[in-house]
């Protein structure tokens, strides 16, 4: 966020633990700090993804058109093994929240 110019902090890093339990002390603490909005993040779902992909065969050169032209077509065969590959997806819940306005944007 800060890279689009938005001066922002972590929470963790603004309120300190003592006044996370107490939501009046809070919201005062975070009005004197001159806090406005709040971007709240967490994780839904983490699903883990197989894709199977199938290894190829390449010819780079004509058919055999002699002897020679033969023996060279064999050595021509370029294969791709086939491999597995896993992805870790994540779903992510966004939320932004007006302090000011005590509203979900």
């Amino acid at each position: 966020m800060r890279r689009s110019g938005v001066d922002c902090i972590a929470g963790y890093l603004v309120l300190p633990g003592e006044l996370a339990k107490d939501r009046e002390k809070a919201k005062e603490f975070l009005a004197k700090a001159g806090i406005t909005a709040a971007v709240l993040m967490r994780v839904m779902i983490q699903n883990e993804a197989t894709t199977q992909v199938p290894g190829t065969v390449w010819y780079t050169a004509p058919h055999y058109p002699s002897f020679w032209g033969y023996w060279d077509y064999g050595w021509s065969a370029v294969y791709t093994p086939g491999y597995v590959k896993s992805d870790t997806i994540f779903l992510i819940e966004t939320l932004v929240y007006s302090i000011e306005q005590d509203e979900l944007l």
